[in-house]
């Protein structure tokens, strides 16, 4: 017996609109979140303020990739690919940036199936 003990067993958000784990398990939340804000920080520090050229598109996509490519390395993306169709454009003053990624999700129940017979029947 566990005793008075309470266990989480699933995070959930509110979000119901479709069955899309990403936007409904806490966990896959947390991983998106740290991305967005991780990806944030680095392309504002390495973009900001500076002049575009003719390859700024590409290496911002070099960027992107590198930023989800090690999030996919701990594990926290999953699939195969864990991230795709990163795309950039660049207007006037602003860089628009895309891309899909696979957050991973958690096991958050286990069930095991179990049939117990007295010894002597075997």
């Amino acid at each position: 017996s566990e005793g008075d003990v309470f266990r989480v067993v699933k995070g959930v958000t509110t979000y119901r609109t479709d069955d899309n784990l990403a936007k409904q398990e806490i966990s896959a939340v947390l991983i998106i979140d740290a991305i967005s804000k991780e990806l944030r920080q680095v392309l504002e520090s390495k973009f900001l303020g500076r002049a575009f050229t003719a390859t700024t598109a590409n290496e911002v996509i070099t960027t992107v990739g590198t930023v989800l490519g090690k999030y996919a390395e701990s594990g926290a993306l999953i699939g195969n690919p864990p991230y795709r169709n990163i795309t950039v454009n660049v207007t006037n003053d602003a860089i628009y940036v895309s891309y899909e990624a696979h957050p991973a999700t958690v096991a958050n129940y286990i069930f095991v199936a179990q049939v117990f017979t007295p010894a002597f029947e075997w």
